[in-house]
Order: structure tokens, then sequence, then C-alpha cells
């Protein structure tokens, strides 16, 4: 704050809102929610917004009490709802004037992401029996994790990731977002990993 009043920063509330997902997860009644941080502009129910590679309508905002409100400005944090998929963390997002023009910016996207699936997530084969897929010698922990939320998910995923040791490597197969459901453990069966999960039912 004393380096805001200091060096006099302005935004501008009038321009198409532009800033940063800070934190998004799956909710089981309302679907994706992504918690935004406007950097300038001002955000309204209404709006197309595109973050990442995804994008919606904003169906909904509320402040970090939980009360609905009609718009945010710069330098406030807002829940939003309506996002077809759950964004990623650190994701900028801006918002465009129509519908038609956020399908033509996700068409060229160069960056595609699926938030479901990890960035750099493996292509999946399963191993022969007793055979560690990777050297055939050291023995691999396979695991399938799943998260309430995607802070969650990169903290344990780094988490599982340092436990490797030069005698058992740990391999993340596939992480997503929400319950624990019957194609993770047909996954982990596939791939003889052990289902972790962090907060979910």
């Amino acid at each position: 704050l004393l380096l805001a009043d200091l060096t006099e920063f302005k935004a501008d509330p009038t321009r198409t809102a532009v800033g940063t997902i800070i934190e998004a997860h799956l909710d089981k009644g309302e679907g994706p929610v992504a918690t935004a941080l406007v950097a300038a502009g001002t955000l309204r129910p209404g709006d197309f917004l595109i973050a990442g590679s995804v994008a919606g309508k904003v169906r909904g905002m509320r402040d970090f009490r939980g009360t609905t409100v009609r718009e945010a400005g710069p330098s406030m944090p807002v829940r939003v709802l309506g996002l077809k998929q759950v964004p990623a963390g650190g994701d900028v997002f801006h918002v465009v004037t129509e519908e038609r023009e956020a399908r033509d910016v996700m068409r060229t996207q160069t960056k595609f992401r699926r938030s479901t699936t990890l960035d750099d997530a493996p292509t999946i084969t399963a191993p022969a029996e007793g055979e560690d897929e990777s050297t055939g010698t050291a023995a691999t922990l396979n695991v399938v994790l799943k998260t309430d939320v995607l802070g969650s998910r990169e903290a344990v995923v780094a988490s599982l990731r340092e436990l490797a040791t030069s005698d058992v490597g740990v391999k993340v197969i596939r992480t997503a977002l929400g319950s624990i459901n019957e194609s993770d453990v047909t996954q982990a069966e596939a791939t003889k990993a052990v289902v972790f999960g962090f907060n979910v039912p």
C-alpha cells in the first residue's frame, strides 16, 4: 500500500477487464468456480471471459464474504461462476465484447491445456508383470491423484515428486479435480497405480 501510494499506481476502470486467476476448483453444485483478481477495467455479470484456454460467460460473482456483487473494479478479488472448465491458477484473463470473438480466440490459442490433466502428463502404457515401465530395474510407484482445488493439486504433486529416491521412483499418471470415481479406479488398475485423494469424497 505504501509503494502504491508513493508511485501513484493507477488503473483504468472504464476499459474491458483484465486480471489474473488466483485459484480455481470444481464445485459440486455450481461447476467450475474461479477466484479472479481484477487488474484493470471492471468485470460484470454477462461479460464473456477468456482465461488461458478456458472461456465462458460470467454468470455471477461473489466477494470474499460470499455476497453477490454486480461489478468488480481494479484490485478487487471475486469468485466467478460460469466458465466452461476449471482454469489454471496464474492464468491471465481478459474480457471480450462478443461470444463469437471468444470462440475465435480459443481457436487460435497456441497453448492448449486440458484443465483435468497435468500439462506434462506422460503417455500411459501398462508395464509388464513385475517390470518397471521406465528402466525395468528400479521400482516405480504410479499415482492417480484427485484433489479439491488446483492449489492443492500443485502442492501434492510437488510433494509426491520429492519422495522419489534412487531405489523407488514416483510417477503421477493422472490428476484431476473432484471426487474419486470408477474411471480413476479403472485407470489405476490398468497402470498398477494407487489412487490418492486430497480433501475429496
